[in-house]
Protein backbone atom coordinates (compact mmCIF):
# COMPACT_ATOMS: atom_id res chain seq x y z
CA UNK A 1 0.00 0.00 0.00
CA UNK A 2 2.54 2.17 0.57
CA UNK A 3 6.01 2.35 0.58
CA UNK A 4 7.40 2.27 3.91
CA UNK A 5 11.48 2.85 4.73
CA UNK A 6 12.82 1.99 8.38
CA UNK A 7 10.83 3.61 10.94
CA UNK A 8 13.12 5.96 12.71
CA UNK A 9 13.93 7.17 9.16
CA UNK A 10 10.47 8.87 9.48
CA UNK A 11 12.00 11.33 12.51
CA UNK A 12 15.36 10.66 11.53
CA UNK A 13 14.84 12.78 8.15
CA UNK A 14 12.20 14.92 10.17
CA UNK A 15 13.89 16.04 13.81
CA UNK A 16 17.46 14.70 13.64
CA UNK A 17 18.75 18.10 12.07
CA UNK A 18 17.38 19.80 15.27
CA UNK A 19 21.01 19.09 16.64
CA UNK A 20 22.29 22.25 14.72
CA UNK A 21 19.72 24.20 16.54
CA UNK A 22 22.34 23.32 19.72
CA UNK A 23 24.20 26.77 19.51
CA UNK A 24 20.94 28.85 19.77
CA UNK A 25 18.98 27.04 23.03
CA UNK A 26 15.15 27.45 22.60
CA UNK A 27 12.52 29.75 24.49
CA UNK A 28 11.52 28.78 27.86
CA UNK A 29 8.45 26.99 28.13
CA UNK A 30 8.58 25.69 24.13
CA UNK A 31 5.79 23.04 24.00
CA UNK A 32 7.86 19.41 23.68
CA UNK A 33 7.33 18.15 20.36
CA UNK A 34 4.88 14.59 20.48
CA UNK A 35 3.17 16.16 23.91
CA UNK A 36 -0.23 16.84 21.85
CA UNK A 37 -0.33 12.83 20.74
CA UNK A 38 -2.70 11.20 23.74
CA UNK A 39 -1.80 10.06 26.54
CA UNK A 40 -1.32 6.05 26.59
CA UNK A 41 -4.53 4.73 28.01
CA UNK A 42 -6.82 7.74 27.41
CA UNK A 43 -10.46 7.20 25.94
CA UNK A 44 -10.13 8.35 22.17
CA UNK A 45 -12.55 11.19 21.39
CA UNK A 46 -14.89 9.16 18.46
CA UNK A 47 -15.41 11.60 15.34
CA UNK A 48 -18.55 12.08 14.04
CA UNK A 49 -19.49 8.82 11.38
CA UNK A 50 -20.36 5.14 12.00
CA UNK A 51 -18.63 2.64 13.51
CA UNK A 52 -16.72 -0.51 11.79
CA UNK A 53 -19.58 -2.43 11.80
CA UNK A 54 -22.55 0.18 11.00
CA UNK A 55 -20.33 0.52 7.77
CA UNK A 56 -20.01 -3.30 7.20
CA UNK A 57 -23.91 -3.52 6.63
CA UNK A 58 -24.27 -0.44 4.72
CA UNK A 59 -21.19 -2.31 1.98
CA UNK A 60 -23.39 -5.50 2.88
CA UNK A 61 -26.53 -3.83 1.65
CA UNK A 62 -25.50 -2.35 -1.68
CA UNK A 63 -22.11 -3.22 -2.75
CA UNK A 64 -22.29 -4.80 -6.23
CA UNK A 65 -20.00 -7.55 -4.97
CA UNK A 66 -22.54 -8.81 -2.38
CA UNK A 67 -25.44 -8.22 -5.09
CA UNK A 68 -23.79 -10.17 -7.86
CA UNK A 69 -23.72 -13.08 -5.15
CA UNK A 70 -27.15 -12.83 -3.97
CA UNK A 71 -28.13 -13.04 -7.70
CA UNK A 72 -25.89 -16.34 -8.00
CA UNK A 73 -27.51 -17.20 -5.39
CA UNK A 74 -31.04 -17.08 -6.86
CA UNK A 75 -30.36 -18.57 -9.87
CA UNK A 76 -29.21 -21.60 -8.50
CA UNK A 77 -32.43 -21.76 -6.10
CA UNK A 78 -34.49 -21.29 -9.22
CA UNK A 79 -32.29 -24.28 -10.52
CA UNK A 80 -33.92 -26.32 -7.29
CA UNK A 81 -37.48 -25.32 -8.17
CA UNK A 82 -36.80 -26.85 -11.80
CA UNK A 83 -35.59 -29.82 -9.59
CA UNK A 84 -38.63 -30.04 -7.64
CA UNK A 85 -41.35 -29.42 -10.54
CA UNK A 86 -40.02 -32.75 -11.95
CA UNK A 87 -42.02 -34.49 -10.17
CA UNK A 88 -45.34 -32.98 -11.04
CA UNK A 89 -46.38 -33.94 -14.03
CA UNK A 90 -45.93 -32.36 -17.85
CA UNK A 91 -48.37 -31.11 -20.32
CA UNK A 92 -48.06 -31.55 -23.92
CA UNK A 93 -50.66 -29.80 -26.11
CA UNK A 94 -50.58 -29.96 -30.35
CA UNK A 95 -53.62 -27.98 -32.03
CA UNK A 96 -54.14 -27.44 -35.89
CA UNK A 97 -56.51 -25.38 -37.82
CA UNK A 98 -57.31 -25.64 -41.78
CA UNK A 99 -59.94 -24.47 -44.73
CA UNK A 100 -62.01 -27.64 -45.67
CA UNK A 101 -64.66 -28.03 -48.50
CA UNK A 102 -68.25 -28.96 -47.30
CA UNK A 103 -68.63 -32.89 -47.32
CA UNK A 104 -71.55 -34.45 -46.85
CA UNK A 105 -73.05 -38.09 -46.79
CA UNK A 106 -71.96 -40.58 -44.84
CA UNK A 107 -68.88 -42.72 -43.93
CA UNK A 108 -70.45 -44.93 -46.48
CA UNK A 109 -71.13 -42.62 -49.20
CA UNK A 110 -69.94 -38.80 -49.21
CA UNK A 111 -70.21 -35.79 -51.26
CA UNK A 112 -67.94 -33.25 -51.03
CA UNK A 113 -68.95 -29.58 -52.26
CA UNK A 114 -65.97 -26.95 -53.28
CA UNK A 115 -68.30 -23.96 -53.89
CA UNK A 116 -68.69 -23.60 -49.83
CA UNK A 117 -65.28 -23.69 -47.75
CA UNK A 118 -65.61 -23.79 -43.58
CA UNK A 119 -62.74 -25.14 -40.95
CA UNK A 120 -61.57 -28.15 -39.05
CA UNK A 121 -60.09 -27.80 -36.03
CA UNK A 122 -58.16 -30.29 -33.81
CA UNK A 123 -56.67 -30.39 -30.48
CA UNK A 124 -54.29 -32.75 -28.40
CA UNK A 125 -53.34 -32.43 -25.18
CA UNK A 126 -50.78 -35.31 -23.76
CA UNK A 127 -49.56 -35.54 -19.93
CA UNK A 128 -46.85 -37.20 -18.38
CA UNK A 129 -46.92 -38.06 -14.64
CA UNK A 130 -43.51 -39.68 -13.52
CA UNK A 131 -44.04 -43.01 -11.10
CA UNK A 132 -40.80 -44.30 -10.70
CA UNK A 133 -37.51 -42.87 -12.07
CA UNK A 134 -35.39 -44.99 -10.26
CA UNK A 135 -33.96 -42.07 -8.34
CA UNK A 136 -33.27 -39.80 -11.25
CA UNK A 137 -35.33 -37.03 -10.13
CA UNK A 138 -33.91 -37.77 -6.35
CA UNK A 139 -30.65 -37.34 -7.19
CA UNK A 140 -31.16 -34.12 -9.60
CA UNK A 141 -32.56 -32.34 -6.16
CA UNK A 142 -30.01 -33.42 -4.21
CA UNK A 143 -27.48 -31.68 -6.50
CA UNK A 144 -29.53 -28.44 -6.54
CA UNK A 145 -29.30 -28.46 -3.05
CA UNK A 146 -25.67 -28.56 -2.59
CA UNK A 147 -26.15 -25.80 -5.39
CA UNK A 148 -27.79 -23.74 -3.34
CA UNK A 149 -25.16 -24.49 -0.65
CA UNK A 150 -22.79 -23.19 -3.02
CA UNK A 151 -24.52 -19.82 -3.55
CA UNK A 152 -24.95 -18.83 0.30
CA UNK A 153 -20.89 -20.06 0.81
CA UNK A 154 -20.36 -17.17 -2.08
CA UNK A 155 -22.44 -14.90 -0.22
CA UNK A 156 -20.27 -15.42 2.67
CA UNK A 157 -17.01 -15.16 0.74
CA UNK A 158 -18.41 -11.96 -0.99
CA UNK A 159 -19.19 -10.81 2.42
CA UNK A 160 -15.88 -11.22 4.32
CA UNK A 161 -13.92 -10.25 1.26
CA UNK A 162 -15.39 -6.63 1.53
CA UNK A 163 -14.90 -6.77 5.77
CA UNK A 164 -11.61 -7.30 5.12
CA UNK A 165 -10.96 -4.40 2.17
CA UNK A 166 -12.90 -1.95 4.58
CA UNK A 167 -10.35 -3.48 7.35
CA UNK A 168 -7.57 -2.30 5.02
CA UNK A 169 -8.77 0.88 4.01
CA UNK A 170 -10.55 1.85 7.50
CA UNK A 171 -7.21 1.12 9.74
CA UNK A 172 -5.42 2.54 6.52
CA UNK A 173 -6.86 6.36 7.33
CA UNK A 174 -6.42 6.11 10.83
CA UNK A 175 -2.64 5.32 10.21
CA UNK A 176 -2.70 7.73 7.68
CA UNK A 177 -4.14 10.40 9.97
CA UNK A 178 -1.72 9.44 12.71
CA UNK A 179 0.97 9.95 10.42
CA UNK A 180 -0.02 13.27 9.41
CA UNK A 181 0.49 14.86 12.89
CA UNK A 182 3.75 13.59 13.28
CA UNK A 183 4.92 14.55 10.00
CA UNK A 184 3.34 18.14 10.55
CA UNK A 185 4.93 18.49 13.86
CA UNK A 186 8.26 17.12 12.07
CA UNK A 187 7.53 19.68 9.28
CA UNK A 188 7.61 22.57 11.75
CA UNK A 189 10.79 21.97 13.28
CA UNK A 190 12.34 21.11 10.11
CA UNK A 191 11.38 24.41 8.68
CA UNK A 192 12.63 26.10 11.60
CA UNK A 193 16.13 24.35 11.07
CA UNK A 194 16.28 25.13 7.73
CA UNK A 195 15.66 28.45 7.85
CA UNK A 196 18.26 29.25 11.03
CA UNK A 197 20.72 27.35 8.64
CA UNK A 198 20.45 29.81 5.47
CA UNK A 199 20.34 33.20 7.80
CA UNK A 200 23.60 31.92 9.52
CA UNK A 201 24.83 31.06 5.40
CA UNK A 202 23.69 34.63 4.36
CA UNK A 203 25.14 36.20 7.79
CA UNK A 204 28.90 34.01 7.11
CA UNK A 205 28.50 33.24 10.37
CA UNK A 206 30.79 31.07 12.51
CA UNK A 207 28.19 28.56 13.75
CA UNK A 208 27.80 28.04 9.70
CA UNK A 209 28.52 24.09 9.33
CA UNK A 210 28.14 22.97 5.32
CA UNK A 211 28.12 20.02 5.67
CA UNK A 212 25.45 20.37 8.39
CA UNK A 213 23.35 22.27 5.76
CA UNK A 214 24.33 19.30 2.94
CA UNK A 215 23.06 16.78 5.44
CA UNK A 216 19.96 18.65 5.94
CA UNK A 217 18.90 19.28 2.57
CA UNK A 218 19.44 15.51 1.87
CA UNK A 219 17.47 14.91 5.06
CA UNK A 220 14.43 16.88 3.74
CA UNK A 221 14.06 15.26 0.28
CA UNK A 222 13.84 11.76 2.59
CA UNK A 223 11.19 13.51 4.38
CA UNK A 224 9.46 14.67 1.54
CA UNK A 225 9.57 11.10 0.19
CA UNK A 226 8.03 9.67 3.44
CA UNK A 227 5.23 12.62 3.23
CA UNK A 228 4.23 11.80 -0.52
CA UNK A 229 3.96 8.06 0.91
CA UNK A 230 1.60 8.84 3.12
CA UNK A 231 0.00 11.39 0.94
CA UNK A 232 -0.60 8.11 -1.09
CA UNK A 233 -1.65 6.47 1.47
CA UNK A 234 -4.15 8.55 2.70
CA UNK A 235 -5.35 9.29 -0.90
CA UNK A 236 -6.08 5.17 -1.45
CA UNK A 237 -7.56 5.05 2.01
CA UNK A 238 -10.19 7.42 1.67
CA UNK A 239 -11.24 6.36 -1.98
CA UNK A 240 -11.47 3.10 -0.71
CA UNK A 241 -14.07 3.75 1.92
CA UNK A 242 -16.01 6.01 -0.55
CA UNK A 243 -15.97 3.47 -3.24
CA UNK A 244 -16.96 0.81 -0.29
CA UNK A 245 -19.89 2.40 0.52
CA UNK A 246 -21.12 3.60 -3.14
CA UNK A 247 -20.30 7.12 -3.73
CA UNK A 248 -19.39 8.09 -6.99
CA UNK A 249 -18.48 11.67 -6.48
CA UNK A 250 -15.00 11.78 -6.02
CA UNK A 251 -14.77 14.91 -3.71
CA UNK A 252 -17.12 13.09 -1.56
CA UNK A 253 -15.16 12.65 2.28
CA UNK A 254 -16.38 9.57 4.38
CA UNK A 255 -15.55 9.61 8.03
CA UNK A 256 -15.22 6.78 10.42
CA UNK A 257 -16.50 6.98 14.08
CA UNK A 258 -12.71 6.41 14.96
CA UNK A 259 -10.28 8.39 16.02
CA UNK A 260 -7.17 7.26 16.75
CA UNK A 261 -5.25 3.67 15.54
CA UNK A 262 -5.65 1.08 18.76
CA UNK A 263 -4.56 -2.82 18.67
CA UNK A 264 -8.29 -4.71 18.42
CA UNK A 265 -7.84 -6.29 22.04
CA UNK A 266 -8.64 -10.22 21.14
CA UNK A 267 -7.71 -13.21 23.22
CA UNK A 268 -5.53 -15.45 20.74
CA UNK A 269 -6.03 -18.93 21.39
CA UNK A 270 -4.64 -22.27 20.54
CA UNK A 271 -4.36 -23.04 16.65
CA UNK A 272 -6.33 -25.75 16.53
CA UNK A 273 -9.29 -23.49 18.12
CA UNK A 274 -8.87 -21.75 14.52
CA UNK A 275 -8.94 -24.62 12.23
CA UNK A 276 -11.95 -26.52 13.57
CA UNK A 277 -13.42 -22.90 13.16
CA UNK A 278 -11.71 -22.86 9.60
CA UNK A 279 -12.89 -26.22 9.03
CA UNK A 280 -16.41 -25.60 9.62
CA UNK A 281 -17.21 -22.16 8.65
CA UNK A 282 -14.25 -21.36 5.78
CA UNK A 283 -16.59 -20.66 2.75
CA UNK A 284 -14.11 -21.56 0.41
CA UNK A 285 -14.05 -25.19 1.69
CA UNK A 286 -18.08 -24.81 2.38
CA UNK A 287 -18.30 -23.77 -1.69
CA UNK A 288 -15.64 -27.20 -2.26
CA UNK A 289 -17.24 -29.85 -0.02
CA UNK A 290 -21.34 -28.90 -1.46
CA UNK A 291 -19.64 -28.97 -5.27
CA UNK A 292 -17.92 -32.45 -4.42
CA UNK A 293 -21.62 -33.52 -2.86
CA UNK A 294 -23.11 -32.19 -5.69
CA UNK A 295 -20.71 -34.04 -8.43
CA UNK A 296 -21.92 -37.37 -6.47
CA UNK A 297 -25.34 -37.05 -6.72
CA UNK A 298 -25.00 -36.21 -10.43
CA UNK A 299 -23.38 -39.59 -11.05
CA UNK A 300 -26.25 -40.95 -9.13
CA UNK A 301 -27.91 -39.32 -11.77
CA UNK A 302 -26.00 -40.57 -14.74
CA UNK A 303 -26.54 -43.87 -13.51
CA UNK A 304 -30.10 -44.39 -13.15
CA UNK A 305 -30.44 -42.35 -16.87
CA UNK A 306 -29.16 -46.25 -17.91
CA UNK A 307 -32.75 -47.01 -16.43
CA UNK A 308 -36.04 -46.66 -17.69
CA UNK A 309 -38.88 -44.77 -16.02
CA UNK A 310 -42.53 -45.67 -15.35
CA UNK A 311 -44.66 -43.12 -16.16
CA UNK A 312 -48.45 -42.37 -16.56
CA UNK A 313 -49.20 -41.05 -20.27
CA UNK A 314 -52.34 -39.43 -20.30
CA UNK A 315 -53.97 -38.00 -23.69
CA UNK A 316 -57.40 -35.93 -24.88
CA UNK A 317 -58.30 -35.19 -28.07
CA UNK A 318 -60.84 -32.93 -29.63
CA UNK A 319 -61.83 -32.69 -33.67
CA UNK A 320 -64.89 -30.27 -34.87
CA UNK A 321 -65.68 -28.12 -38.51
CA UNK A 322 -68.50 -26.40 -39.39
CA UNK A 323 -68.74 -28.06 -42.88
CA UNK A 324 -68.45 -31.64 -41.97
CA UNK A 325 -71.06 -33.38 -41.18
CA UNK A 326 -71.62 -35.28 -37.68
CA UNK A 327 -72.39 -38.41 -38.55
CA UNK A 328 -76.06 -39.38 -36.82
CA UNK A 329 -74.95 -43.70 -36.30
CA UNK A 330 -72.96 -44.35 -33.31
CA UNK A 331 -71.13 -47.27 -35.27
CA UNK A 332 -70.14 -44.42 -38.23
CA UNK A 333 -66.21 -43.60 -37.85
CA UNK A 334 -66.35 -39.45 -38.12
CA UNK A 335 -62.64 -37.96 -37.41
CA UNK A 336 -64.37 -34.44 -38.06
CA UNK A 337 -65.95 -34.29 -34.94
CA UNK A 338 -64.48 -36.29 -32.51
CA UNK A 339 -63.64 -36.28 -28.81
CA UNK A 340 -61.86 -39.00 -26.32
CA UNK A 341 -60.09 -38.78 -23.08
CA UNK A 342 -57.57 -41.89 -22.46
CA UNK A 343 -54.65 -42.97 -19.78
CA UNK A 344 -52.02 -45.96 -19.76
CA UNK A 345 -49.53 -46.59 -17.49
CA UNK A 346 -46.40 -46.90 -19.98
CA UNK A 347 -42.89 -48.06 -19.90
CA UNK A 348 -40.40 -45.12 -21.25
CA UNK A 349 -36.84 -46.59 -21.64
CA UNK A 350 -34.13 -44.97 -23.59
CA UNK A 351 -32.37 -47.92 -25.01
CA UNK A 352 -28.25 -46.45 -25.78
CA UNK A 353 -26.90 -48.43 -22.65
CA UNK A 354 -23.26 -48.29 -23.85
CA UNK A 355 -23.38 -44.54 -24.22
CA UNK A 356 -25.34 -43.88 -20.81
CA UNK A 357 -22.93 -46.21 -18.95
CA UNK A 358 -19.94 -44.55 -20.35
CA UNK A 359 -21.21 -41.37 -19.03
CA UNK A 360 -21.71 -42.75 -15.62
CA UNK A 361 -18.39 -43.87 -15.69
CA UNK A 362 -16.78 -40.23 -16.58
CA UNK A 363 -19.11 -38.47 -14.06
CA UNK A 364 -18.12 -40.85 -11.33
CA UNK A 365 -14.56 -39.93 -11.96
CA UNK A 366 -15.23 -36.16 -11.98
CA UNK A 367 -17.06 -37.05 -8.56
CA UNK A 368 -13.63 -38.59 -6.88
CA UNK A 369 -11.58 -35.84 -8.31
CA UNK A 370 -13.94 -33.19 -7.08
CA UNK A 371 -13.52 -35.34 -3.14
CA UNK A 372 -9.76 -35.30 -3.73
CA UNK A 373 -9.86 -31.26 -4.36
CA UNK A 374 -11.63 -31.04 -1.52
CA UNK A 375 -8.92 -33.06 0.52
CA UNK A 376 -6.42 -31.23 -1.37
CA UNK A 377 -7.50 -27.63 -0.88
CA UNK A 378 -8.04 -28.45 2.97
CA UNK A 379 -4.44 -29.29 3.32
CA UNK A 380 -3.66 -25.52 2.10
CA UNK A 381 -6.48 -23.72 3.82
CA UNK A 382 -5.16 -25.58 7.05
CA UNK A 383 -1.60 -24.38 6.36
CA UNK A 384 -2.65 -20.99 5.56
CA UNK A 385 -4.57 -20.47 8.77
CA UNK A 386 -1.51 -21.78 11.34
CA UNK A 387 0.43 -19.03 9.14
CA UNK A 388 -1.82 -16.44 9.76
CA UNK A 389 -2.53 -17.19 13.33
CA UNK A 390 1.72 -17.75 14.03
CA UNK A 391 1.71 -13.47 11.73
CA UNK A 392 -0.51 -12.82 14.61
CA UNK A 393 1.38 -13.90 17.57
CA UNK A 394 4.06 -12.81 16.26
CA UNK A 395 2.45 -9.57 15.45
CA UNK A 396 0.67 -8.87 18.97
CA UNK A 397 4.49 -9.60 20.65
CA UNK A 398 5.78 -7.01 18.85
CA UNK A 399 2.39 -4.51 19.67
CA UNK A 400 3.52 -5.28 23.68
CA UNK A 401 7.55 -4.62 22.77
CA UNK A 402 7.26 -1.46 20.68
CA UNK A 403 4.46 -0.53 23.32
CA UNK A 404 6.92 -0.55 26.38
CA UNK A 405 9.60 0.85 24.01
CA UNK A 406 7.65 3.92 23.25
CA UNK A 407 7.21 4.51 26.58
CA UNK A 408 10.68 3.82 27.66
CA UNK A 409 11.67 6.35 24.67
CA UNK A 410 8.85 9.34 25.65
CA UNK A 411 10.46 9.39 29.43
CA UNK A 412 13.85 8.92 28.02
CA UNK A 413 12.48 12.29 25.54
CA UNK A 414 10.93 13.94 28.90
CA UNK A 415 13.71 13.21 31.59
CA UNK A 416 16.12 15.15 28.84
CA UNK A 417 13.76 18.14 28.02
CA UNK A 418 13.37 19.01 31.52
CA UNK A 419 17.55 18.85 32.27
CA UNK A 420 17.64 21.35 29.18
CA UNK A 421 14.93 24.20 30.26
CA UNK A 422 16.12 23.71 33.83
CA UNK A 423 20.00 24.51 32.72
CA UNK A 424 21.82 20.91 33.13
CA UNK A 425 21.00 19.18 30.16
CA UNK A 426 22.48 19.72 26.35
CA UNK A 427 20.46 19.75 23.31
CA UNK A 428 21.63 17.53 21.54
CA UNK A 429 20.98 14.35 24.25
CA UNK A 430 17.24 16.09 23.78
CA UNK A 431 17.35 15.59 19.70
CA UNK A 432 18.81 12.28 20.47
CA UNK A 433 15.58 11.27 22.79
CA UNK A 434 13.41 12.53 20.22
CA UNK A 435 14.36 10.87 17.04
CA UNK A 436 14.38 7.63 19.10
CA UNK A 437 10.52 8.63 21.04
CA UNK A 438 9.18 9.67 17.18
CA UNK A 439 10.98 6.53 15.49
CA UNK A 440 8.72 4.26 18.25
CA UNK A 441 6.24 5.81 18.01
CA UNK A 442 5.84 5.38 14.09
CA UNK A 443 7.02 1.55 14.49
CA UNK A 444 4.27 0.89 17.03
CA UNK A 445 1.49 2.38 14.96
CA UNK A 446 2.45 0.63 11.79
CA UNK A 447 2.79 -2.25 13.84
CA UNK A 448 -0.92 -1.89 15.29
CA UNK A 449 -2.12 -1.34 11.94
CA UNK A 450 -0.62 -4.62 10.45
CA UNK A 451 -1.92 -6.73 13.76
CA UNK A 452 -5.66 -5.03 13.17
CA UNK A 453 -5.72 -6.08 9.61
CA UNK A 454 -4.16 -9.32 10.15
CA UNK A 455 -7.07 -10.11 12.66
CA UNK A 456 -9.81 -9.56 9.55
CA UNK A 457 -7.73 -12.15 7.15
CA UNK A 458 -7.13 -14.65 9.94
CA UNK A 459 -11.00 -13.86 10.17
CA UNK A 460 -11.70 -14.13 6.63
CA UNK A 461 -9.44 -17.11 6.29
CA UNK A 462 -11.50 -19.18 8.71
CA UNK A 463 -15.04 -17.60 7.92
CA UNK A 464 -15.78 -16.63 11.36
CA UNK A 465 -15.59 -12.90 13.29
CA UNK A 466 -12.62 -12.79 15.84
CA UNK A 467 -13.71 -9.43 16.65
CA UNK A 468 -17.30 -10.56 17.43
CA UNK A 469 -15.90 -13.50 19.11
CA UNK A 470 -13.68 -11.59 21.67
CA UNK A 471 -17.08 -9.26 22.61
CA UNK A 472 -19.46 -12.56 23.12
CA UNK A 473 -16.52 -14.42 25.27
CA UNK A 474 -16.19 -10.84 27.49
CA UNK A 475 -20.05 -10.58 27.55
CA UNK A 476 -19.68 -14.29 28.98
CA UNK A 477 -17.90 -12.93 31.21
CA UNK A 478 -19.69 -10.44 32.42
CA UNK A 479 -22.56 -11.67 33.24
CA UNK A 480 -20.94 -14.99 34.53
CA UNK A 481 -19.08 -12.79 36.99
CA UNK A 482 -22.11 -10.69 37.85
CA UNK A 483 -24.57 -13.91 38.57
CA UNK A 484 -22.04 -15.13 40.90
CA UNK A 485 -21.64 -11.54 42.38
CA UNK A 486 -25.70 -11.40 43.06
CA UNK A 487 -25.16 -15.36 44.62
CA UNK A 488 -25.42 -14.42 48.66
CA UNK A 489 -22.22 -15.13 50.69
CA UNK A 490 -21.72 -18.16 52.71
CA UNK A 491 -22.75 -15.70 56.16
CA UNK A 492 -26.18 -14.80 54.57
Amino acid sequence: MVRWTLAALVMTAGLAPMGALAAEPPPKKMTMPGSAAPKAGATPAKKKGPSFYQMVRTIEASHPLMRAARAGLESLRAKLHQADWAYFPSFTLNAAATPVATVTGNALQSHTDESKWGYLFTAQVQMVQPIYTFGKILALRRAARQGVRVGRAAIDTARWELRYRLAQAWYGTLLADEMRGILDDGNKWLDKASKRMERLRDEDSDDYDQNEHLRLQSRIADFFAIEADNALLENQTQHGLRLLVGKTDPKTKVAIGERYLEVLDIPIKPAEHYVALARKHDPGMRIRRARAKAQDYLHDNRIAQALPDLVIVGSANMATSDVIERQPSAFAVNGAHALGVGAVVALRWQLDVPQRYLRAKEAGHVAEASALDVETNWQMTELRVRALWQRLKNQRKLVAIFGASRKAAQGWLMANWDLYEDGFGDFNDVMDSLVQFYGKKVAHLKIIHDHNILVYELSRAIGHDLVKEAMADKAAKKAKQAASNAKPGKGD
